[in-house]
């Protein structure tokens, strides 16, 4: 469901693609920062969804998210408006919370088009490092559900 020829990451190294994070099991593919810890990730989706929670896979060695604001349905945010504007909701990721799911707000994710997410710094390291990047939910309002044989939560990078 994710609309792949729309993704954006700002302050990403070149080397590392954004599909690395959102496409593969395999750690040794992963997206690190350019020239700071932060990384400004949008992702459009091909239809309506429901964002019901993330799941964030980094290394306990101080690269990975410590954190994070979550925006819904936020147009051409660069990295003053992620500071400054009050997300949808934001976390603090400890090395424990790792590849755990990270619950959404129920309310402020059922009707998304476009998902902001905001890693505003890491552990300590110069440069943040993220080995996968899950988005789960399911349709949402608009979705052509004759294209689904049964509609249940999924990973939404997997469509």
């Amino acid at each position: 469901m994710i609309d792949y020829s729309s993704l954006e990451c700002l302050n990403l190294d070149p080397s590392t693609p954004l599909t690395n994070a959102l496409k593969q099991d395999n750690d040794t593919l992963v997206i690190q920062s350019d020239t700071d810890p932060q990384i400004l990730i949008h992702i459009a989706f091909l239809n309506t969804v429901k964002v019901h929670h993330l799941r964030i896979k980094a290394k306990d060695d101080g690269t990975g998210p410590r954190k994070v604001k979550v925006f819904s349905n936020r147009i051409n945010m660069g990295f003053s408006d992620a500071e400054e504007q009050k997300a949808d909701q934001e976390f603090t990721l400890m090395p424990k919370d790792y590849s755990t799911d990270i619950e959404l707000k129920y309310v402020k994710f059922q009707r998304v088009d476009r998902l902001t997410i905001f890693v505003e710094d890491n552990h300590g390291a110069p440069k943040t490092v993220i080995q996968k990047l899950e988005v789960w939910g399911c349709a949402g309002k608009g979705t052509n559900l004759k294209e689904f044989s049964k509609i249940q939560d999924k990973m939404l990078s997997q469509s």
